[in-house]
């Protein structure tokens, strides 16, 4: 409903992993790249905000978890607030 924008016209439609969130348990390996500091980079070349299922490669998930430790856990929650 909110792609066909039947129930959200304002909101921005942004192709697959080109945003602020990227969703990689479909992505192709060779597609997913790290910075040197292991933020994933999205395929406009931007640091990810938030990454859904990043648990889905063995490698990724490891960099993450010694990345993101418990003391040092960052969250991003989206909103979708309609008129």
């Amino acid at each position: 409903m909110i792609h066909n924008q039947n129930l959200f016209s304002d909101c921005v439609i942004l192709q697959d992993n080109h945003g602020p969130l990227m969703t990689i348990g479909l992505s192709k390996r060779k597609n997913i790249k790290l910075d040197k500091n292991n933020n994933l980079i999205n395929y406009n070349g931007e640091i990810a905000a938030a990454v859904h299922q990043y648990d889905r490669m063995r490698d990724i998930t490891e960099k993450m978890n010694n990345k993101f430790d418990k003391t040092n856990l960052n969250f991003l929650i989206f909103f979708v607030i309609s008129k």
